[in-house]
């Protein structure tokens, strides 16, 4: 470049300006800027995974109405002891002193506390209603109620202390037995019902 063409090295006025050789200035064009984005789109959506599911797959109708009624036969098995489906164990407290009699009854015949039991309820059955004659937990002549409690008589003497005994029956059908006779002559007081009855079978005394 001469010096006709500058002045002081910079272009008179009305020339383009003049760029190095091998500067690129594509990249301040708008439009150039927006093509590369483009370009490069579809690579940022390729390289994006899929949404993990996560969850389970849908149950089938045909499943869960099989499951349902499984449950229903099983409710219904359990409610009327048709099956003779076992009755969980339960816990009664008796005096002390009877548990050792009880024990012994049991031992010397190769029963269980729950044959023993069984064994005194059908020998009473028929003597139940004068066995529990004027007992506080029994229903009172005449009355529209029923007891609700069983509550100690005061007493000069310390009452013998009550232990565990465990009584299984073998069915549902078995454990409603008992219960149907403690609920009409105990107000449902379970424990107190098996005294009565194993105090009276062990003592061999019958009304």
């Amino acid at each position: 470049m001469s010096s006709d063409d500058t002045t002081d090295g910079r272009p008179k006025l009305g020339q383009e300006p003049i760029q190095p050789k091998g500067a690129d200035l594509s990249f301040l064009n708008p439009r150039n800027r927006t093509a590369a984005a483009d370009r490069q789109a579809p690579a940022d959506a390729a390289e994006t995974p899929p949404a993990a599911n996560d969850g389970p797959p849908p149950a089938s109708p045909r499943s869960q109405d099989d499951h349902v009624q499984s449950d229903d036969h099983v409710q219904g098995r359990a409610e009327d002891g048709s099956d003779g489906q076992a009755a969980k164990p339960v816990i009664v407290y008796i005096p002390s002193r009877l548990r050792t009699k009880l024990k012994k009854a049991a031992a010397g015949s190769g029963r269980t506390y729950t044959d023993v039991l069984f064994d005194a309820v059908d020998a009473l059955d028929a003597h139940l209603p004068d066995l529990f004659k004027g007992h506080p937990a029994a229903p009172s002549p005449g009355s529209l109620f029923s007891r609700r409690s069983v509550r100690g008589r005061p007493t000069s003497t310390r009452p013998a202390p009550n232990v565990q005994v465990p009584i299984r029956p073998p069915t549902i059908a078995d454990l409603q037995v008992l219960d149907d006779r403690a609920n009409r002559y105990t107000a449902g007081n379970r424990s107190e019902f098996v005294r009565v009855v194993l105090s009276a079978y062990l003592s061999g005394k019958t009304p």
